[in-house]
């Protein structure tokens, strides 16, 4: 550069400068002043905080200043600010005027000056003009002084340019220096008038700690339009501990003194430290203002934190203590502490700024412990407000961690408050709470002042000692938390019932006075506490709850009443209101008349207690028996005489009890309801209880005079009736008996007065009214008639002396028999009579027949049901025709089967003829058993040998069981066919030969012997096909397997080999051979030699039509279907079946191979369709059960393969299946036999089809299938039935 020629900065750069200047300049004041056309009261209130602060700031790099002073001047509209700090350097001169901060320096509290801060002074005005004074680069004149305007109300980005332009030909230097910064706003709107009112009144709320906390402010003076004030630093005095006070005189025409207690703390702190790359420490005070009394002086409306200025828009943030620390990071609008977000940022592993107010907020907690420590030894007052702000979380929402601060800082400061002595009582200053952290204050809480003050003025009087100075007490009230012994209205009344008796209330003055006091006040505050507590004293002076729906008002009462309520065991004065007791008025009043009430009320329940006898229910109701009234006037003299004569009737029956009569005229009528009603109705039954007349106490001299007496009395007090219900009144022999039970004799004639009648119940005498008793009108009257009404009850009541009992009873009655003249009623007693006299021959001969003069039916009515009943029980108890035939031959008399029916018919006649229903199983059915008429049948011409092959494959289904004899005199009405019987065998054949192991049962093979070479040839075609639609159609297949040997079908299995075709043209010609003759041995030497002979089909025809005669061609398709049953056999290729059991297990898996290969094939996927040619989608006779669990329906339809697989593109590949329940290792030694049909199909598909063969190994435990190809095609399933 040396050898090249200097210039001028181009003007295209000096251009680009301004531009890029400018463009900085809008995008750092375009938003925030646009929101400053409409401030937020934050912001109206904030400016002159943000003149203060730069004021402060100017002095924070310069080592030679300590402090600054300020002034601010109100003239009119005009508003200037000034300070003597530092000059600006040209940087700051820069950022004023173009809006621009350097930022936070990490090694002070600086904010930056002229920051974003600075912009909300512009709620004064937006043309600010600035006199000054700036730093030069000449070293003899290092200063110079400038002013400049700044105009800042452009509306758009134009116009602020405009602004910029104006505000730089407004710049002006001078050698003279200006000494102090000044700041001029004009303002010219009224938002710029609230903003300057909002600013002042927040500046004299906060300028005094604000002081405190700033050092570097040294004086502060207003001049309010001429209202000089000022702020003047006074008295820093060291009090104990670091404990230091504080105060600022506010001199103005008032003026007055702010002081503050105060504590700092200065701690180094790593966090600090790394987060601004040097040496950090935490720096906290805390304080609280006091006034010249030593009291506490609560912060009403400024902020509690600061850092050194206001955190203006704080204010919900209570605390009980001012907090500054010049640490604290309040979020851009310094409105609020971050306390927000994770202690550490991890990105760069530094602590976060809600981290460092959070470090900061938990130091606060020890300096706040110092203060109170301080306050409460120094018995400083109003220390309420140390509670301010714990009560619960503030309710602040911006940058508020509401969980971290109500466990980190409001728990730990009431931890604080609980260490010491901070409540003011008349008993010295107190700890809010025990040793054991229950409260030791009594804190009066109610809704309202007005009730807080009558709460307080009662409990005083309880707990004089632990209450707050009335004067706090409110306050308290307010402050402090829930767990501090707030004491509501509901909890003096829990503690007043918790006392349960007004002797327990440790009232200082009189007891009844302060409860009439505090009924009043718990009515007028909240009436539903009287119910939900026991508050109000009764007469015995417990509390009761007006939940009590009995608690009563006492109106007119006499001691007698209460007395003789109390006697009987209803102490009336726990419900009775306490007549000490003014303030509460009670709904239930207790007069004279509800006395009574309550009187005759426990008379009653007195009565009803059945734990007490007669005598002890007499004794608890002497108070009430013994009270005799007198006094016409007041009662009526029927009860007057009543109770005198329950008196007197009472007093001779129960002589023992000190029955007495206490003359008086208080207790109403009402009250001796109860007793009346109860009392006269038990004297009944006490002479009752005698007997008979004779028994009566001795005391009594005229015993019927007396007894007429008492009838004649209670007659008249008890209802129509009543005397029915005890046993008073004696009969001709001086028995006592019920009114109902007595009659006049009308000369009943004296026989059916006898002692063998009375055996039997008829004692007339009994119920006869004694001569001697004339009190009493007795309606009823006895004749012969009567006798009639006598015998039914004798049947009803069913009670006789001795062995007799009521068959005894009907069996003498029947004996009688009504006059000749009365033919229908004779003949029919006369029959029963017979059928009596031979079944209950022992019981009837004592008896004669007797014929009466009576010819009314109801004379034997009872007595005929009755013998009608017993005979038909007792026939039901023989239950059949034997035992009955032996029973009846007892008699001595023989009886044989016909004499026997002969009695049933006799017995069926009669009941039919009287209109009786046959009841009970006494009908014999063709078993001899006795049924029920309704469960037996007529035998409508069933044939015996349908009935004997039921009772073979159906025991419990006897058709024999429900036919009736048919030589009974009656017959059922309805009837069974051979079709029912038909049916019955049809279906139990059905489901026994459904399961194969029936086959080999006798009783099974024999019903089908009878049915298929017996029945069905005697009766052929139509005739059995209809009634036998399954055994018939089957017929057959079941005779093969149910009566052929497994010798017979192993023969018949060889036969598989014959074309199927050429043995049914000759069986058809040869089908009409009637039977196989030939021996057993015989029959196998023929089948060998069909063995042998097995290439030859004609040969083998023959032979087997020579040996089997009457085959058919059903039967030689069941046999062919041998070969398909048993493809799972394993073994030589000579094998065959042990016994019938293994020839089951191998024809089963056969088709377990089957469902195996079918249940592979569907999981491959491969195929679009697999078809198993024998599965049945319908229930079958055979069910094969695979591997898997899964059970399928087998219907062997002689497929000439096993299953069709198809594949996508429609090719159809057919599958035969070889079983064995052998392994794959014993393949070599294993026959593999594929018939000739078989063979034969292979040659007969196309060549766009296949043929495979499928070999399942293991076929009973762990099938494992292998796939082969006849035409040399194999098909690729491995991976899908492996």
């Amino acid at each position: 550069m040396e050898n090249k020629t200097r210039i001028n900065q181009p003007q295209s750069v000096s251009g680009a400068f301004d531009e890029l200047l400018n463009k900085m300049y809008i995008s750092n004041v375009q938003n925030r002043l646009r929101q400053l056309n409409e401030p937020t009261p934050n912001d109206c209130k904030r400016w002159v905080w943000e003149l203060i602060q730069n004021a402060k700031d100017s002095i924070s790099q310069d080592e030679s200043r300590k402090s600054v002073d300020i002034r601010l001047v109100i003239k009119d509209k005009e508003v200037k600010f000034s300070h003597n700090g530092s000059p600006f350097t040209a940087k700051a001169q820069l950022g004023l005027l173009y809006k621009y901060s350097e930022g936070k320096v990490n090694n002070s509290e600086s904010t930056g000056r002229f920051g974003t801060g600075f912009l909300t002074t512009h709620t004064l005005s937006k043309i600010v003009s600035i006199e000054g004074d700036v730093f030069t680069d000449d070293t003899n004149n290092p200063l110079c002084g400038f002013s400049a305007t700044m105009y800042r109300d452009g509306l758009d980005e134009t116009e602020l340019l405009e602004g910029v332009k104006k505000m730089k030909n407004s710049m002006i230097y001078t050698k003279e220096t200006n000494i102090w910064t000044t700041y001029t706003y004009h303002l010219r709107t009224p938002k710029n008038e609230e903003a300057l009112q909002l600013g002042l009144e927040n500046f004299i709320s906060n300028i005094a700690q604000t002081m405190l906390f700033c050092k570097e402010l040294n004086s502060v003076e207003l001049d309010n339009n001429g209202v000089i004030t000022k702020i003047i630093r006074k008295r820093l005095e060291h009090l104990e501990n670091g404990v230091y006070i504080s105060e600022f005189e506010i001199n103005k025409a008032n003026s007055y003194v702010r002081k503050f207690i105060h504590k700092s703390l200065k701690k180094h702190n790593e966090h600090l430290s790394k987060r601004f790359k040097t040496e950090r420490y935490i720096r906290l005070t805390s304080t609280i203002e006091i006034d010249d009394n030593n009291n506490l002086i609560e912060n009403i409306d400024s902020p509690s934190h600061f850092c050194v200025l206001p955190l203006v828009g704080s204010e919900k943030h209570i605390m009980p203590i001012y907090l500054n620390s010049p640490d604290f990071e309040p979020d851009s609008e310094r409105e609020s502490l971050i306390l927000i977000g994770d202690d550490i940022l991890a990105d760069k592993d530094v602590i976060s700024e809600g981290g460092i107010n959070r470090l900061i907020l938990k130091e606060s907690i020890t300096l706040f412990d110092s203060l109170v420590s301080y306050l409460s030894e120094n018995k400083y007052h109003k220390l309420f407000l140390l509670a301010k702000g714990l009560k619960k979380t503030p309710k602040f929402e911006k940058n508020f961690n509401k969980d971290w601060f109500e466990e980190a800082i409001i728990e730990p400061y009431r931890d604080v408050l609980k260490k010491y002595d901070i409540v003011e009582t008349d008993n010295g200053n107190q700890k809010l709470f025990k040793i054991d952290e229950t409260p030791n204050i009594i804190i009066p809480k109610s809704i309202s002042l007005e009730n807080q003050s009558d709460i307080y003025n009662l409990l005083v009087e309880i707990f004089e000692d632990r209450l707050p100075l009335k004067e706090y007490a409110d306050d308290w009230a307010e402050l402090a938390w829930k767990e501090c012994g707030l004491f509501k209205t509901e909890d003096l009344c829990k503690y007043v019932a918790e006392k349960e008796n007004v002797k327990n209330l440790p009232v200082s003055t009189g007891q009844y006075d302060w409860l009439n006091r505090f009924l009043s006040f718990v009515k007028e505050t909240d009436e539903t506490l009287l119910k939900e507590f026991a508050l109000i004293p009764n007469q015995k002076n417990d509390f009761i709850s007006l939940d009590n729906q009995d608690f009563a008002e006492g109106v007119g009462l006499t001691h007698y009443m209460i007395d003789v309520l109390t006697d009987l065991g209803d102490d009336l004065t726990p419900l009775l209101l306490n007549t000490n007791i003014t303030a509460i008025s009670l709904p239930l009043k207790i007069d004279a008349k509800s006395i009574a009430d309550k009187i005759n009320d426990q008379a009653d329940k007195i009565i009803k207690d059945k734990e007490l006898s007669v005598e002890d229910t007499i004794r608890t109701l002497l108070p009430l028996i013994n009270t005799i009234p007198t006094d016409e006037s007041k009662y009526d003299k029927e009860f007057i005489y009543k109770q005198k004569q329950i008196n007197s009737f009472t007093k001779t029956l129960y002589a023992d009890l000190a029955i007495k009569e206490n003359v008086n005229n208080e207790i109403p009528e009402k009250a001796f309801q109860s007793l009346h009603k109860w009392l006269i109705k038990q004297l009944m039954a006490t002479v009752s209880e005698y007997d008979n007349t004779e028994s009566l106490p001795e005391s009594i001299e005229n015993k019927h005079e007396w007894i007429n007496s008492f009838i004649a009395f209670v007659s008249k007090e008890i209802k129509e009736g009543e005397l029915d219900e005890c046993a008073i009144i004696p009969n001709q022999k001086g028995v006592f008996c019920l009114k109902k039970d007595l009659s006049k004799d009308i000369n009943i004639p004296e026989e059916l007065k006898s002692e063998r009648a009375e055996k039997f119940g008829i004692k007339l005498k009994d119920g006869l009214l004694h001569k001697d008793i004339d009190s009493i009108n007795i309606v009823n009257e006895k004749n012969i008639n009567s006798v009639i009404e006598i015998v039914n009850s004798i049947f009803i009541g069913n009670k006789f002396e001795g062995e007799y009992d009521d068959l005894d009873f009907a069996i003498f009655l029947v004996h009688f028999l009504p006059e000749e003249a009365s033919q229908l009623l004779y003949y029919s007693q006369k029959t029963l009579l017979g059928i009596v006299q031979k079944y209950y021959y022992e019981r009837s001969e004592n008896y004669s027949q007797v014929v009466i003069p009576c010819n009314a039916e109801d004379f034997w009515r009872k007595a005929n049901d009755k013998i009608i009943k017993s005979l038909q029980g007792d026939l039901e108890e023989d239950a059949n025709l034997l035992n009955l035939e032996a029973f009846l031959s007892k008699s001595g008399k023989t009886f044989d089967f016909g004499d026997t029916i002969i009695f049933l018919n006799d017995f069926y006649d009669y009941l039919k003829k009287s209109n009786k229903n046959i009841s009970g199983k006494i009908v014999p059915n063709q078993n001899g058993i006795f049924c029920s008429s309704d469960e037996i049948f007529k035998d409508d011409s069933i044939p015996n040998p349908l009935k004997d092959i039921l009772c073979l494959v159906s025991p419990d289904e006897d058709f024999r069981n429900i036919l009736s004899d048919n030589s009974l005199s009656i017959k059922p009405p309805f009837p069974k066919k051979i079709e029912d019987i038909a049916k019955n065998i049809d279906d139990s054949i059905k489901e026994l030969y459904s399961n194969p192991r029936n086959w080999d049962n006798e009783n099974f093979r024999k019903s089908i012997q009878l049915l298929m070479i017996e029945w069905f040839p005697k009766h052929k075609g139509k005739e059995s096909k209809d009634i036998f639609p399954y055994t018939y159609e089957r017929k057959e297949t079941i005779e093969m397997n149910v009566l052929w040997s497994l010798e017979e079908r192993q023969r018949m299995q060889k036969a598989r080999a014959i074309d199927p075709e050429l043995l049914d043209k000759f069986i058809n010609s040869n089908g009409e051979i009637d039977s196989l003759e030939k021996k057993k041995e015989e029959l196998e030497a023929e089948v060998a030699k069909l063995q042998a002979q097995v290439e030859n089909p004609n040969v083998i025809s023959n032979e087997i039509i020579t040996e089997f005669p009457d085959i058919t061609v059903d039967k030689i398709r069941e046999l062919l279907k041998l070969e398909e049953r048993i493809k799972g056999w394993s073994g030589q290729s000579d094998y065959q079946p042990a016994n019938e059991v293994e020839e089951r297990r191998n024809f089963e898996n056969g088709y377990k191979g089957e469902a195996y290969i079918y249940s592979q094939l569907m999981k491959s996927g491969t195929f679009k369709n697999v078809i198993w040619e024998h599965k049945s989608e319908m229930p079958t006779e055979l069910e094969v059960v695979d591997y898997e669990g899964n059970a399928h329906f087998i219907k062997d339809n002689f497929s000439k393969y096993d299953l069709t697989a198809e594949t996508f593109d429609g090719k159809k590949i057919y599958i035969e299946v070889k079983s064995t329940r052998t392994s794959i290792e014993q393949a070599d030694t294993i026959a593999l036999p594929i018939s000739s049909r078989e063979w034969k199909f292979v040659n007969e598909i196309s060549g766009n089809e296949k043929y495979c063969l499928a070999r399942v190994f293991d076929v009973e435990n762990n099938p494992e299938g292998h796939y082969l190809s006849l035409m040399g095609i194999g098909i690729n399933i491995n991976t899908a039935v492996s």
